[in-house]
């Protein structure tokens, strides 16, 4: 699996599956946990092996002969989200390279991916063929029926695209569902998780990205799994494919992704087993004029989409938006500046680290009597 909360879903899934299979031992090898104890998971044969490709590359290329022999006596060898992880061009995954090479030639390969295409499939074949030694492969074709409504939102700017999400995410006939909010960045994940949770403050706002550690990481994520209603997750790409989360009913694309197999895995996350649900594209005019104008027809139709209309001006949330972004900028400092404290951290406190603790302070202070603002402003 491509991520660590990929191959950990699918790990829970085959250990619910398989609880009255007394002989199946399910071994869980994703980075950001102990390497040791997953040696040991790893030395007692298990049945199944679920990982991430760099936690195991880093295992089988250690001296532990037992996981190199157990690596070889695989008998079925099976590669999630195959689009991304044999064929990315920019070769994200070369840890697999080595895995492959310690897996046995006699096995069954299997390939599962919601993008692949036949003809991306038949392009790729002869990669395919000398990197897995595929001599006769097959496809197997599972037809999805989607009950999605995709729509998207034409904004002037940051700013606007802000305001459409507050007022939506704020709307009664929302607030009870599940959302799941993407943007391409790490930076935009925690900025935007910041100003939601100013103007969200009566169910959980959390975010999501691959700088955080494993803890923060399922954390989270577990806390919107199982919040009873109108969780929001703030996301980056890392929760764009494969997750099952129950009751998502609305996607939020604040940010056009880089590929269209990146939008259609992120609207993927919502009209799940027969499920409805509802995904949106924010666009603000470059952003639309890049779709307008794109070579690749799948692209150019995403600004075909039907358009949402923006919802009414809100004269308490213009006074607001700009104090939510002085905060945000405020935390924003505040965390470059920890960042470099710890970087430059020594054994004694002299005037400059008392200087900056006192900034801190201060600063801190400060997002305070901003926030106190924010709530005059929403509740007069």
């Amino acid at each position: 699996c491509p991520t660590r909360e990929l191959a950990l879903q699918v790990a829970d899934h085959a250990k619910r599956i398989g609880k009255y299979i007394t002989s199946l031992r399910v071994a869980t090898i994703v980075g950001g946990m102990s390497a040791e104890k997953q040696q040991r998971q790893l030395s007692l044969a298990p049945t199944l092996i679920v990982a991430t490709p760099g936690r195991l590359a880093e295992l089988a290329e250690s001296d532990e002969e037992g996981l190199q022999k157990s690596l070889n006596n695989i008998k079925y060898l099976v590669i999630d989200e195959a689009d991304r992880m044999m064929l990315d061009k920019k070769g994200k995954f070369p840890d697999l390279e080595s895995i492959l090479r310690h897996v046995g030639k006699d096995r069954r390969t299997f390939l599962f991916s919601a993008t692949l295409s036949t003809e991306k499939l038949k392009q790729a074949f002869s990669t395919l063929k000398k990197r897995l030694g595929i001599v006769k492969p097959f496809e197997i074709h599972v037809k999805a029926s989607l009950q999605l409504d995709e729509y998207k939102v034409l904004s002037i700017d940051q700013a606007s695209k802000d305001k459409w999400m507050i007022t939506m995410l704020n709307n009664k006939d929302f607030s009870k569902e599940k959302a799941i909010v993407f943007v391409n960045s790490i930076e935009a994940v925690r900025r935007l998780h910041v100003i939601l949770s100013l103007f969200i403050t009566d169910r959980p706002v959390c975010p999501l990205h691959a700088q955080m550690q494993q803890r923060q990481r399922l954390k989270y994520l577990d806390r919107f799994k199982n919040a009873s209603d109108g969780a929001i997750l703030v996301c980056s790409d890392v929760a764009s494919r494969g997750l099952d989360i129950p009751s998502v009913k609305m996607v939020i694309q604040a940010e056009v992704p880089t590929t269209i197999d990146i939008y259609r895995h992120r609207v993927g996350r919502t009209a799940r087993a027969g499920s409805s649900g509802t995904a949106y594209l924010l666009l603000n005019p470059k952003e639309a004029l890049c779709l307008k104008t794109h070579d690749d027809p799948a692209v150019k139709a995403l600004f075909k989409l039907p358009d949402h209309s923006s919802p009414s001006d809100n004269v308490d949330l213009d006074h607001a938006l700009p104090i939510a972004y002085e905060i945000e900028n405020l935390i924003y400092r505040n965390r470059l500046n920890e960042k470099q404290s710890r970087l430059e951290s020594k054994a004694e406190v002299n005037i400059e680290d008392e200087q900056e603790s006192l900034q801190a302070q201060m600063a801190n202070k400060k997002i305070a009597a901003l926030k106190n603002q924010i709530k005059r402003i929403k509740f007069n």
